[in-house]
């Protein structure tokens, strides 16, 4: 397990999760591997906030037509 700060960019918090992966499994994705292939323990929602930095939580704020109005 790695833990991994990132920055959301739905929300601007700084969130904090708990990747089941470990650091040569990192190396693989950061020189070129796809990260399901280089991470196949991390689940979906793991490689997601690593690739984006988007929790579910952000995910769902999205979803939410009443979170942006309904201009989107």
């Amino acid at each position: 397990m790695i833990i991994y700060e990132k920055k959301s960019p739905v929300t601007g918090v700084l969130n904090t999760m708990s990747i089941n992966t470990n650091p040569a499994e990192v190396a693989k994705w950061i020189s070129g591997t796809l990260i399901q292939e280089a991470m196949p323990n991390a689940t979906a929602e793991e490689r997601e906030f690593l690739i984006s930095g988007c929790t579910a939580s952000c995910w769902d704020q999205l979803k939410d037509p009443n979170e942006f109005g309904t201009h989107l």
